[in-house]
């Protein structure tokens, strides 16, 4: 499966493993651990993780890297050095890549996305575009469940590493 993890994911892994106690979504431990172990398991399978050729997302996940060096990070190296991660490009409104959107096909243009999620929807139409399987992994995120059913027709899963938080507590 070709996965784009959601930003949430690499800061709850990397929380888990942070040697100083971080206020991070989920707080509860086992959940964190949890977490880890799915991240620590896909970055040594042989699936992709998939991101966009702009950097958009890569850089997402630098703003939320702690320390340079948190597990999350390292586990994207990891799967670097097993070459599978997918490069796919992806359309932007505007030049700057914090504030940048990505830009949607217009059949799914009205769905009610979150904006720093669209850069992930992108890339996964992209993936089955190229008639790849794709799926968005999610930690705790409530809007993925939001639009699961948006997700679905594009024939794009979502992946709950926690989906009673996710669904309940969500941020």
């Amino acid at each position: 499966m070709n996965s784009l993890i959601d930003t949430n994911v690499l800061v709850a892994a990397s929380a888990h493993r942070a040697l100083e106690v971080r206020d991070v979504t989920p707080t509860d431990p086992h959940q964190r651990e949890h977490i880890h172990d799915w991240l620590d398991g896909f970055s040594r399978s042989e699936e992709c993780w998939v991101l966009d050729a702009q950097d958009h997302i890569e850089d997402e996940y630098l703003r939320n890297d702690f320390t340079g060096q948190d597990f999350g990070m390292l586990a994207l190296l990891h799967k670097r050095t097993l070459d599978r991660v997918l490069l796919v490009d992806v359309a932007y409104e505007g030049f700057d890549r914090r504030n940048s959107v990505a830009i949607l096909p217009p059949r799914v243009a009205h769905v009610p996305w979150d904006e720093s999620d669209k850069k992930f929807v992108a890339a996964a139409i992209s993936v089955i575009e190229m008639g790849e399987p794709a799926q968005i992994v999610n930690a705790a995120d409530s809007d993925w469940a939001a639009v699961r059913e948006a997700l679905g027709v594009e024939g794009i899963k979502v992946l709950e590493l926690l989906e009673d938080f996710s669904r309940s507590e969500g941020v």
